[in-house]
This record gives C-alpha cells, sequence and structure tokens, in this order.
C-alpha cells in the first residue's frame, strides 16, 4: 500500500516531511490514494487512518489539506467521475442520457 518501507515509517517523526528528504504532501497525493483505495475497497470500505497510511501521514494531516472525511470523500469521487466522457451536446436527450449512462457504468463498478 504505501510507498514508504515499514522500517522507514517506524523512525520518521513528527514534522516537516522536507525534513527527512520526502516530497511535500499535496491534496493531488491524498486524493489519488483515495481513488486507489475506493477501487481495492469500494467507498465506504476504508477509513481515514488506512489514507492517511497509504500517503505516509497523521489523519490530521489530511484534514489539514483537504477537510473533513465528507470533504475527502466528495473531492475523491469528482476526481472518479471526472474521467467520464460526456457525449456530445448536439445529441438529443434520451441518446445523450444513454451514452452517458452506458459511460458512466465501468466507473462506478471499477470504484465501487
Amino acid at each position: 500500500m504505501s510507498k514508504t518501507p515499514p522500517e522507514r515509517r517506524a523512525r520518521r517523526s513528527r514534522g516537516p516531511r522536507s525534513g527527512g528528504g520526502e516530497p511535500p504532501l499535496t491534496r493531488q497525493a491524498i486524493v489519488a490514494a483515495g481513488v486507489r483505495l475506493t477501487a481495492a475497497r469500494g467507498l465506504s470500505g476504508w477509513t481515514s487512518r488506512d489514507l492517511a497510511s497509504e500517503v505516509d501521514c497523521w489523519p490530521t494531516a489530511i484534514a489539514h489539506r483537504i477537510g473533513s472525511r465528507h470533504e475527502v470523500e466528495l473531492a475523491i469521487v469528482d476526481a472518479i467521475l471526472r474521467g467520464v466522457q460526456l457525449p456530445s451536446e448536439e445529441l438529443p436527450w434520451r441518446p445523450w442520457f444513454k451514452q452517458l449512462l452506458s459511460r458512466l457504468r465501468p466507473v462506478l463498478v471499477a470504484h465501487p
């Protein structure tokens, strides 16, 4: 899961990531880890601690960068749905919705 070896994680103390030569924690890294966890376990199948472990940080760091669990989930769902291409605006409404739903299904099945 986490890219940091367990022995390094155990030795890491609180403080800035840059002090240990690690890249800073970003919103994008947190959301990408959340997307991976959601694909593997479903949106309700992981905890904030699981997400924090995935990006090798404290859960409060996630709350500081994104917000509450609800806001984290919204950011993850938004990132997942951005991968769906919208149908052409020139289609009549019924074919437009049919195309949209057929494009949504594989994405939602992959991220329960």
